[in-house]
């Protein structure tokens, strides 16, 4: 029977018989499978020339646009730009529009379209949308190769950080078991369904955000099962996270509540408690909620050997 209480003790203790590999495995699990991935800020310049192709000192981007910057820049100089003229009315209709009530002064002999565009200024804005348009390529090259990076190497890191925790419930945990799914021989079938599990989650989350929470509590345990049993069926996967999570998807919700305390004390820390306390603890806690609803809490963990592995889901009372 759950008992969130008896849980933590357990997870706690499990945390603590193996301290240093457990922070570090927390540490990279809360780097990388959390999505605290960081993207470097470059510094965009500009070279400019004169009309007699001189070059000018290179500045930062921020200074093209800077009303305040010390220094002017021409894009363009004047001489470049050919004057924009009209070719000037006959004396017959001349008069038209002051027939008309609208006598527009083209005395300077400027043109109607640069009566209300100055060519001049818009010239100058072609360099910043090519810019622009340079920055949202990159972005979208970024967000591109993080999604790649999330399905191909961060989910089937979870995958592997499940599998170290519950190694360590049972006092047997090795920093190798961090690339379990990467060494399982059954790669290809733990990305796709943590693609699918992810992708799920998703669309359910378009709903409003509440419906995404269920789901994403409902397939919880698929991480732990894969851990366990990397042949399982996208399908087996599925059907048997959202049968262990009936009835206890509010459980393992007020479980991860229950750190929120250990989680502020780490901002007053910088993050340093988070790093070297609150999240191994989480992941170990986390493990043995799982270990509760696979197994009596008394029988002691006995690893992947519970399953057939290459056959898949063995069906059998451990799970």
């Amino acid at each position: 029977m759950y008992d969130r209480i008896e849980v933590k003790a357990r997870g706690r203790t499990a945390f603590k018989n193996n301290y240093w590999p457990c922070v570090l495995a927390a540490l990279i699990l809360a780097l990388f499978v959390h999505n605290s991935l960081g993207v470097p800020n470059g510094n965009v310049t500009y070279q400019h020339y004169t009309d007699g192709g001189e070059q000018q000192p290179t500045l930062p981007f921020s200074e093209f646009f800077d009303p305040g910057s010390a220094q002017t820049i021409a894009f363009v100089d004047d001489a470049a730009l050919p004057e924009v003229t009209s070719p000037q009315p006959d004396a017959p209709d001349a008069a038209a529009p002051e027939t008309l009530g609208f006598a527009p002064d083209f005395s300077a002999g400027r043109g109607i379209l640069d009566t209300f565009f100055n060519f001049g200024s818009l010239l100058q804005f072609l360099p910043f949308i090519g810019i622009l348009a340079l920055i949202l390529s990159i972005g979208a090259a970024v967000v591109f190769f993080a999604l790649a990076l999330k399905i191909f190497v961060f989910n089937i890191l979870e995958i592997g950080g499940c599998r170290f925790f519950l190694d360590n419930a049972g006092g047997q945990a090795n920093l190798s078991g961090l690339m379990h799914g990467f060494s399982s021989g059954y790669y290809g079938n733990l990305a796709k369904i943590q693609f699918f599990r992810m992708l799920k989650t998703f669309l359910w989350s378009l709903l409003f955000v509440i419906p995404g929470i269920v789901k994403s509590l409902e397939y919880a345990a698929i991480p732990y099962l894969l851990a366990e049993d990397p042949g399982m069926t996208q399908e087996e996967a599925f059907a048997r996270s959202r049968e262990l999570m009936d009835g206890h998807k509010l459980d393992y919700f007020v479980l991860g509540l229950s750190f929120i305390g250990w989680f502020l004390l780490g901002v007053l820390t910088f993050g340093i408690l988070n790093i070297f306390w609150t999240n191994p603890y989480q992941y170990a806690s986390q493990a043995e909620f799982f270990r509760v609803l696979t197994k009596p809490v008394e029988e002691p963990y006995q690893g992947y050997s519970s399953y057939s592995g290459s056959s898949g889901y063995s069906g059998g009372s451990a799970w």
